[in-house]
């Protein structure tokens, strides 16, 4: 079985997660993995700081579910908008479960496969790097590192004990840290064999 059909097993198997939450904004990202140089990676972006949300934040590509958009669909729409991949190039596996943010966002973050040419043409309103992370990095156990973020707002996450990762100088924390963790453990075993075997 490829690669990709077993990520889709694996997400189409299990038992998806909403959160019951009517009053947040609806959401969504795409978790965008894809080959370069005999490498997997996990696409992520730094935000600049002339959006309303998360300034200067590492996140996935994604944004706000428009009225009559699908989700999956946002997902797509945002990541050619922010990153420039376009949704030819975009196969999705499956979804995640849903995300609260600190910023009272729903999110659903959708795992698609990238196929080249990598072009990756970052929006200058809202993305000030693209970064790109090894998978096997993210699946090693040993880079999640635990901390207390201290927020300026009073929220659900306030001041709490954190686990997020390390990359380069690049602190991964939040929303995009639980959707990776929870990556990690709903499809690790897969993916460190893939890594293994590449």
């Amino acid at each position: 079985m490829e690669f990709k059909e077993k990520i889709r097993k694996i997400l189409d198997e299990r038992e998806w997660k909403a959160v019951d939450r009517a009053d947040l904004a609806c959401a969504a990202v795409l978790i965008p993995l894809y080959s370069r140089g005999g490498k997997r990676y996990v696409l992520l972006t730094k935000r600049t700081n002339k959006v309303h949300h998360h300034k200067g934040q590492i996140s996935f590509p994604g944004g706000r579910k428009k009225e009559g958009e699908r989700l999956r669909e946002t997902a797509l729409r945002e990541t050619k908008e922010e990153v420039g991949i376009k949704r030819s190039q975009v196969e999705i596996l499956g979804k995640l479960d849903q995300v609260q943010t600190i910023s009272n966002f729903l999110v659903t973050p959708y795992v698609g496969i990238i196929s080249p040419p990598y072009l990756f043409t970052p929006n200058p309103e809202e993305v000030e790097e693209i970064i790109e992370v090894p998978l096997d990095f993210l699946l090693d156990e040993s880079n999640v590192r635990v901390g207390i973020f201290h927020l300026q707002r009073k929220s659900m996450m306030s001041g709490m004990e954190s686990r997020y990762y390390l990359y380069k100088d690049h602190v991964i924390w939040g929303a995009t840290a639980r959707m990776l963790l929870k990556f990690k453990e709903v499809l690790g075993d897969c993916l460190k064999k893939e890594v293994e075997h590449i």
